[in-house]
């Protein structure tokens, strides 16, 4: 039980992190992922978990530049899932192959051609 409130506790603490890290910057301007994770203490993939929560409540805006990775706050992505797409497992032992896909295969997003990275979820094409 204690876990959990830590654990709930520890969450919270990494949105307000973020979310400070975010206003420093003016919500607005292209940053990197891991720059950052290091203003705030904690590692990249947390706060990529914590500002996609912060987008899906609509504190935030932003969208990955889908050719180097960064992170562009203050504009929009439009989820445009393609038809065929299948959700992958939740634990995976190791990356998908993007091979010959016009779709993100972690989210569903379509891609723009010559895409390095997902403009939804931040994933690496």
């Amino acid at each position: 039980m204690i876990g959990g409130f830590q654990q709930i506790y520890t969450n919270n603490q990494f949105k307000k992190a973020v979310r400070v890290a975010i206003l420093d910057r003016s919500n607005q301007g292209a940053h990197k992922l891991e720059d950052i994770a290091l203003e705030v203490g904690i590692k990249p993939k947390d706060v990529l978990r914590v500002l996609i929560d912060l987008r899906q409540k609509g504190v935030i805006s932003y969208r990955f530049n889908s050719e180097t990775g960064e992170i562009i706050l203050g504009e929009n992505v439009v989820y445009a899932p393609v038809d065929n797409y299948i959700a992958p497992p939740k634990n995976l032992a190791e990356p998908l192959s993007t091979e010959g896909k016009t779709y993100c295969v972690y989210c569903g997003q379509q891609l723009r051609e010559g895409s390095m990275f997902c403009e939804n979820c931040g994933s690496k094409i």
